[in-house]
């Protein structure tokens, strides 16, 4: 009910072992409905075939596309440890507005005024 996208349908494709334990638990809490749209298809891809056509899916999932790398992704992201360090370096700071009289039980700030975690900017 809180997902904010409308999918017909959840392919699970060679997953791990372990997610059969996993959704066995999960299902009793899930909607008739979402169980409806989820379909574990393992290695077979017969399913997953009669919804998507072969043309557009990679081989590695039995389609005519060159197989997935996130290969390009990974390099971008190492590639931005010298910005993670440099928005590291900053920190945080907790700040308590109304921390004396404040109706919130985290000690934070509420509606009556401002809370949270803010950046502290040394300027």
């Amino acid at each position: 009910d809180v997902v904010p996208m409308r999918l017909r349908r959840y392919d699970f494709v060679k997953e791990p072992t372990f997610w059969d334990m996993v959704f066995t638990v999960l299902k009793p809490f899930m909607k008739a409905k979402l169980l409806n749209r989820v379909l574990l298809n393992g290695d077979k891809f017969d399913k997953l075939h009669s919804s998507i056509n072969s043309e557009f899916l990679p081989t590695d999932l039995g389609g005519k596309l060159p197989a997935h790398s996130n290969k390009e992704f990974i390099e971008s992201l190492l590639a931005s440890d010298a910005q993670f360090e440099e928005d590291h370096k900053f920190g945080f700071v907790k700040m308590n507005v109304n921390s004396g009289n404040s109706v919130s039980k985290s000690g934070d700030a509420d509606m009556q005024g401002l809370g949270g975690t803010f950046k502290k900017l040394d300027i």
